[in-house]
């Protein structure tokens, strides 16, 4: 939390997850109602690695600024897929509260040929 309420967290997403939200805002295409951030870049990064993201392997981890009353209200989950804790914001949540980008990095996932 810094003094101006925010808190920072991070998603990993794909090329094409990332440019939708940039043009279209956040939505889930009736798949789910609520997405998923991790609480630091090292678990998003190995959420990313885990998930695949398709064909394309390139994906990016996103870091974002959201308000702090929005995320006590998060649906929060210790350790999620053995990996580390994620909280689950509401779509319209996202929508109306425009979290703020603070940082985009590129990932490749790993690929294990064995």
């Amino acid at each position: 939390m810094n003094p101006l309420g925010l808190a920072k967290v991070f998603r990993s997403m794909s090329r094409v997850e990332y440019f939708d939200i940039k043009h279209n805002g956040w939505n889930c295409y009736g798949q789910m109602e609520s997405i998923w951030f991790a609480n630091s870049y090292d678990d998003a990064v190995a959420f990313g690695h885990r998930l695949g993201h398709g064909t394309d392997t390139k994906f990016y981890v996103v870091g974002f600024e959201i308000d702090d009353e929005i995320l006590s209200g998060a649906y929060k989950v210790n350790k999620l897929d053995a990996i580390g804790d994620a909280l689950a914001i509401d779509i319209d949540q996202l929508n109306n509260s425009s979290p703020i980008v603070t940082s985009i990095n590129s990932q490749r996932v790993k690929i294990d040929y064995h």
